[in-house]
């Protein structure tokens, strides 16, 4: 059984939603999750890239590795790896992480 709302009502509440959506307080919320979310996913690629070419080139990473790197989120920082993974000869060399 449905619940049943006057229509005025139903309007009303609408209309509330709409000017909410037009306010520049909702407008910077929804820009800061958008920020948020884009730079949660360059970080997400760069941490996939950083993990192709790693795999290439020292095999599948230790779980301790793997948590390092599960772990960052900055994708300066990860971009750096990828560039000094050149020059590494493991995953411990690496990330600075203690060999097994």
């Amino acid at each position: 059984m449905g619940m049943r709302y006057d229509a005025a009502l139903i309007q009303s509440l609408l209309q509330g939603v709409e000017n909410m959506r037009e306010s520049t307080t909702y407008q910077a919320i929804l820009e800061e999750g958008k920020a948020e979310g884009k730079a949660e996913g360059k970080a997400e690629e760069a941490r996939r890239i950083l993990l192709l070419l790693g795999r290439t080139r020292f095999g599948e990473p230790t779980a301790a590795a793997f948590a390092v790197l599960d772990a960052m989120t900055d994708v300066q920082k990860l971009e750096e790896l990828t560039v000094r993974l050149l020059q590494a000869t493991s995953w411990q060399e690496l990330l600075g992480i203690e060999a097994p």
